[in-house]
């Protein structure tokens, strides 16, 4: 009787234990965890270095007597918060006799609300509410471009000629 070759019986036996093998193994899972952490955050930015120009009067007149507008500012909000947020404004460098009032442009959103019913506030050097209401908000979502701020300076009689840097500061803060 003639004995089946080596590599017969191994292949025999390979593919027999390999069918076997792979009929019985047995399939794992894991599940692994994962901890997601969403911290709060709020931040509030401008449009840096806007210039106002206040042009000279006709004769007679009060230089800046009606105000003198900029409405190229652009202000950005955004938050996280579940908890209402709130703007302040205020400034230093405003020149003697002059008066700096603030409003926003046109904007569409209504997840915000303008202090003083959208007449424009007058800035200080006191911290004063602007925008309040401000919860779970991107002002880049609703208005693309931001929020537009409208500046209007008015000179008085004994306002010194020559210029002058204004410093307004906007701060995020809790309601």
């Amino acid at each position: 009787m003639k004995t089946p070759s080596r590599l017969r019986l191994l292949r025999s036996l390979g593919l027999s234990a390999l069918a076997l093998t792979l009929g019985t193994t047995a399939l794992h899972a894991a599940i692994g965890d994962i901890a997601v952490t969403n911290d709060p955050y709020s931040a509030v930015s401008v449009t840096a270095n806007t210039p106002l120009t206040v042009a000279d009067p006709a004769a007679g007149a009060i230089k800046g007597g009606t105000g003198t507008t900029v409405s190229s500012a652009v202000l950005r909000i955004t938050t996280n918060e579940s908890t209402n947020r709130k703007v302040q404004v205020s400034q230093t460098g405003v020149p003697t006799g002059a008066t700096l009032t603030l409003q926003l442009g046109t904007y569409t959103t209504t997840d915000i609300t303008e202090v003083n019913s959208g007449n424009p506030i007058t800035v200080t050097g006191t911290a004063a509410d602007f925008i309040t209401g401000i919860k779970n908000y991107a002002s880049n979502v609703d208005d693309p471009s931001g929020l537009p701020l409208e500046y209007v300076l008015t000179l008085g009689e004994n306002t010194p000629n020559g210029p002058a840097t204004i410093n307004v500061t906007y701060t995020i803060l809790a309601q």
